[in-house]
């Protein structure tokens, strides 16, 4: 029986399924189209790094303007999976006009940003639904479990994205991508959605309080853990904005030192493939082989990770993937000359100990009225820096002598600021056990295991 409860113990929660199934097929969709998009714009409809950068970061900078009015409607509303599979439907209306408009770079671009404003409005949501429907103390398990599951879709999709483009060109590419993102909506409409907006629901949470602050009157210091969640739990009515957010010293640092590393890594980020196969030399084939490897090898540091985060802490691995950025680059720079090397250095990604890690800490420091909120900036935060971080990377490789040397140069120096700043200022956010169970005892009845 023991051995039993062990291994359901490490398999995620039976509510996230549908959620998490449909990371995976969103993961799919995004590989199988993006992997060689910007490859093919640059080969048939561009000859300008700088245009390109323009045209594939544009539409993520100015899709902050849609996220934040769906994820301010989401945390009144509580309406988390709704916008999500609207957001998949907007994927699919993307990829179809892509497909119809493919001839013309400017109709393209105009696509990419009139659906941007829907279409980003998935990755706030999933984020918010999956870290608010788990229990607390299994926050960082579940953030991983969360890229867990987009990686099984990114190696999938990596997998065949070159078998799919060498026979049936970017169309084919759009094709299956519409397939693949009504899958991701169809598995976020079974997912839960846990917000509970009625009065019987808050009541029911308020009696439930008082009830555990009764039982606990000997202890002072129980007491005022207590009253402290009777008013995260119970204070729904007021307002709440944007601004809130940034009374938090240790948020905000997170959000600066997140910004800085994603500035840094902006032109690796924005056009890898064309670096891996412009300066190393490597083939589309080898592309899907080595993003399969990274993908697979991710996977399982995710496991890993997810269970130690929630035992050590979320800041180890904070602070690990951060001090880890400027040497990942730097060899990057230096063995750039041996596709072999390039490859292995491919395979071992460091997003599984960064992403888990700032999610998590991000879900610790913010309470439920406000967490779509705050997933919104870390979102934009990070897409607003690496897309000015590429743009800026892809003008130094059109008009300088640097060329695409830029993509692992730039970020090598870049990510030594983050990490400095990384080691100064972040705190441990993991709740302590005792708090832990009171917060348990108190909000148990919005979850349903």
């Amino acid at each position: 029986m023991n051995i039993k409860a062990g291994f359901q113990r490490l398999l995620p929660p039976k509510n996230l399924l549908p959620l998490l199934f449909s990371r995976t097929f969103d993961s799919i969709a995004g590989s199988v189209t993006g992997t060689f998009f910007a490859v093919w714009l640059n080969n048939e409809l561009i000859s300008s790094y700088t245009i390109l950068a323009i045209i594939l970061t544009t539409p993520s900078i100015l899709s902050v303007i849609g996220t934040s009015l769906f994820s301010a409607f989401s945390d009144k509303t509580g309406k988390r999976k709704e916008l999500m599979v609207l957001s998949r439907i907007a994927l699919m209306i993307q990829y179809l006009l892509l497909l119809l408009f493919q001839q013309s770079i400017w109709g393209i671009f105009s696509i990419l940003i009139i659906m941007g404003f829907v279409t980003q409005v998935y990755y706030v949501m999933s984020d918010t639904l999956a870290t608010s429907i788990c229990p607390v103390e299994r926050r960082g398990e579940m953030t991983s479990y969360q890229l867990f599951f987009s990686a099984a879709g990114g190696m999938i999709g990596s997998g065949i994205a070159s078998s799919v483009y060498d026979h049936l060109t970017i169309t084919g590419s759009f094709g299956f991508g519409i397939g693949f993102a009504f899958l991701a909506g169809l598995f976020a409409f079974f997912s839960t959605n846990f917000i509970k907006t009625s009065s019987d629901s808050s009541k029911a949470s308020t009696e439930l309080i008082e009830s555990n602050e009764t039982q606990e009157t000997e202890n002072n210091e129980e007491i005022s853990s207590t009253e402290l969640i009777k008013q995260r739990v119970t204070d729904k009515d007021k307002s709440t904005n944007y601004r809130s957010l940034f009374r938090n010293p240790q948020l905000v640092w997170i959000f600066i030192v997140t910004a800085i590393l994603s500035f840094g890594v902006g032109p690796f980020g924005l056009i890898p493939i064309v670096y891996m196969e412009d300066i190393v030399g490597l083939t589309n084939l080898q592309v899907s082989i080595a993003g399969t490897l990274a993908t697979l090898v991710g996977m399982i540091t995710l496991l890993i990770v997810g269970k130690s985060m929630d035992k050590v802490g979320r800041k180890p691995f904070f602070l690990f993937s951060h001090v880890f950025y400027p040497l990942y680059f730097a060899f990057y720079l230096f063995l750039g000359n041996y596709p072999l090397a390039i490859i292995t250095l491919w395979v071992l990604p460091i997003y599984p100990f960064r992403g888990p890690a700032t999610t998590a800490m991000v879900a610790d420091l913010t309470e439920e009225k406000n967490r779509a909120k705050a997933m919104n900036v870390l979102l934009y935060v990070q897409s607003f820096s690496v897309n000015i971080g590429g743009i800026i990377g892809c003008v130094i490789a059109d008009y300088t002598q640097i060329g695409l040397i830029i993509v692992p140069l730039f970020p090598a120096m870049v990510t030594i600021i983050s990490a400095a700043i990384a080691y100064f200022t972040i705190k441990e956010t993991k709740r302590k056990p005792a708090e832990l169970q009171l917060i348990d005892k108190t909000v148990k009845v919005k979850f349903r295991w």
